[in-house]
């Protein structure tokens, strides 16, 4: 017989950097600019934000306006150092599937 397996959809753990934030040329590419950064957002909403692109690996946010920037390529050490903001990076995550034993998906 077959069995199918679905990708649950994925919650990320996350490493909290405060006092940084990151953007091109201090450890990240930006996904988001200054003006496409949704504003309003918790942290917790902005990484739900993150979650949902796969080409996200990390968040900067401002608590202060509720701003979230998406980002990739982040390499914490070389973050800048800004009170007020944080940066949040995705840890390595384990892939959890949904078994559907006795079926097949073609």
């Amino acid at each position: 017989g077959f069995d199918t397996y679905v990708k649950k959809a994925a919650k990320s753990d996350y490493a909290v950097y405060k006092g940084t934030s990151s953007y091109s040329g201090r450890g990240g590419v930006e996904i988001d600019s200054d003006h496409t950064a949704p504003i309003g957002l918790t942290a917790t909403a902005c990484k739900v934000l993150c979650d949902a692109d796969a080409a996200c690996d990390c968040v900067t946010f401002w608590p202060h306006k509720g701003k979230c920037w998406r980002r990739n390529g982040c390499v914490p050490s070389q973050f800048d150092r800004i009170d007020g903001f944080d940066t949040y990076v995705k840890k390595a995550a384990k892939s959890d599937y949904a078994v559907y034993k006795g079926t097949s998906s073609y």
